[in-house]
């Protein structure tokens, strides 16, 4: 939320009244949860714990358990 109200983002504090940022609050939060189940029923893993796995990995797959 600090992209949609602080003065590197949109810069909407104070603009903006409390009705108003709880509506954004409860935007995001939707659209992360419908994102979130979009990922996951795609893929096992999380987009980051898949750069992090090839990162520590280079590539290689562990063999075993």
């Amino acid at each position: 939320m600090s992209l949609v109200f602080t003065g590197y983002g949109l810069g909407l504090y104070g603009k903006s009244g409390a009705a108003a940022a709880v509506l954004i609050g409860l935007g995001a939060g939707i659209a992360s949860l419908l994102f979130v189940g979009w990922w996951r029923g795609r893929h096992a893993l999380g987009p980051v714990e898949m750069l992090l796995r090839r990162w520590v990995y280079l590539g290689e797959r562990p063999s075993g358990g």
